[in-house]
């Protein structure tokens, strides 16, 4: 049995926050189990956070993608020392 939950976040936003959300909760091939009314305070720091989460995990990505491509030769070097450079 699969559940759904809605979220209508009706009008505001994250700098004034939403003074009117409701949340539905659903059953696969059911109506409405159950409906629940409240609020959501502003939280404008919430903005700036997400955007710092999303800048290091695009980071990371091209990090990751970007190993992906690396070809090792066998008879390359195999050790690197900083004392090297």
């Amino acid at each position: 049995m699969s559940v759904l939950v809605v979220l209508n976040l009706g009008n505001g936003d994250l700098n004034v926050g939403f003074p009117s959300v409701i949340a539905q909760i659903w059953r696969t091939n059911t109506s409405v189990v159950g409906q629940f009314k409240g609020s959501l305070r502003a939280a404008p720091e919430l903005l700036k956070t997400y955007e710092k989460w999303k800048l290091l995990y695009e980071g990371l990505s091209q990090r990751l993608r970007s190993r992906s491509a690396l070809e090792i030769e066998e008879e390359g070097v195999t050790n690197v020392s900083d004392k090297d450079f």
